[in-house]
């Protein structure tokens, strides 16, 4: 740290009489000094008082080259991180926001409270968020900020949170499809959430059969079957002599119950012995 040291001594005067030019000069010389090396928490902390100083002094693009340059260093002081996150340039404070891992969650919950709404949409698309950010996210960020965070699958929610959001998806039809995607959405907050939207669906009897197989209960139960005389069939090539050993075999799984068995246990329900709506 020989040269830091040097270098840290004649910073006051470079920050108080130096030019424009000379400041961005000191600023990334004492970034890249931070980057390169391997230094110590109290040296990492001096270096961010450094370039908190500095960038209090240069223009917003190169705050945000700066913002963009610290973003994925893990190493990076959490005073000049906080600086930057809060910064009321978007451009300064989106690299941060969507990245830093120096970022702790209590900080993001403070940004959320106090910045705009491009700041709360930014931190809707990180990677990961925990329930305390994205119960104060839901509950101040817009419509589009609540969608984003309806669409991030590696953002945590809370019940309260889908409460939230499942009661402003009653008039947004992309909320809601967003909603009803996700993995871990509670069984009964998604029945809350189909109830909302509407009072019934008409599908393929199959396919939706074996989606309530694999997962029982998400779409309700199934009220019934409107036929329209469309058949599945096996399609063999023109003059094959097996449709006429195929054909017989199907009938005789239809007439002994053993196609209504397999429909039960693998599409969750007999569909001969739904009732027909005409």
């Amino acid at each position: 740290m020989t040269k830091a040291n040097a270098f840290l001594d004649d910073l006051d005067e470079v920050v108080s009489r130096g030019t424009p030019e000379s400041r961005a000069r000191a600023l990334w010389h004492t970034t890249d000094l931070m980057i390169a090396g391997r230094h110590s928490e109290d040296e990492i902390w001096t270096l961010g008082a450094v370039i908190g100083r500095l960038a209090d002094e240069i223009e917003v693009a190169a705050r945000a080259q700066l913002a963009k340059r610290l973003a994925r260093f893990n190493d990076a002081p959490v005073n000049v991180i906080h600086r930057l996150a809060f910064d009321d340039s978007i451009n300064v404070a989106a690299p941060i926001l969507l990245e830093s891992e120096r970022l702790e969650p209590y900080a993001m919950v403070a940004n959320v409270c106090l910045k705009s709404q491009m700041h709360l949409l930014a931190i809707s698309k990180r990677e990961t968020l925990v329930e305390m950010v994205t119960d104060v996210l839901v509950t101040r960020g817009n419509q589009e900020v609540m969608t984003s965070v309806a669409s991030n699958q590696g953002a945590r929610l809370s019940e309260l949170g889908f409460q939230h959001l499942i009661e402003h998806a009653e008039d947004d039809s992309v909320l809601a499809e967003k909603l009803g995607r996700r993995e871990d959405i509670p069984r009964h907050l998604f029945q809350q959430l189909i109830s909302k939207q509407c009072d019934v669906s008409i599908y393929d009897v199959p396919i939706l059969g074996a989606e309530s197989g694999s997962k029982p209960g998400k779409y309700g139960p199934l009220a019934g079957r409107i036929v329209t005389h469309e058949n599945y069939g096996i399609v063999f090539q023109k003059g094959s002599k097996l449709r006429a050993v195929v054909n017989p075999i199907l009938k005789g799984l239809l007439s002994d119950g053993t196609v209504g068995k397999l429909q039960k246990q693998w599409l969750a329900a007999d569909f001969s012995k739904l009732p027909i709506f005409k």
